[in-house]
């Protein structure tokens, strides 16, 4: 019996299997990124970089799964936002031009 058949098997399983590992690599940032829910264009720009950095001998894929990991999602913003936004009716208020009543019923809208 050739001794290539069985050789070839495990070359193809091999093949196979670090096509398999690539695919999955690739698709782990990104699927943290949408359970977060990030915006849709830091989706993008993540589902890029995982693509090419894992290509490109893994550098981009770390910085994709860090960004898919660290990146501030939308609830978050939002909160810093509205955080922002009572400050400045903190400052409103002190320097007298809303009153304490328009300052509280501000603030239970921007906290809810």
């Amino acid at each position: 019996m050739d001794s290539t058949i069985p050789f070839l098997f495990v070359l193809i399983f091999f093949i196979l299997l670090g096509l398999a590992i690539t695919v999955l690599l690739i698709i782990w940032p990104i699927q943290v990124a949408k359970k977060r829910e990030l915006e849709p264009n830091i989706i993008t720009a993540i589902t890029l970089i995982s693509i090419i950095g894992t290509i490109l001998f893994g550098i981009g894929w770390i910085v994709a799964v860090i960004m898919a990991y660290t990146l501030p999602t939308k609830e978050l913003k939002e909160a810093q936002l509205n955080i922002d936004k009572v400050a400045k009716l903190g400052q409103l208020y002190k320097q007298g031009i809303i009153t304490k009543e328009e300052f509280d019923r501000q603030k239970a809208k921007l906290l809810k």
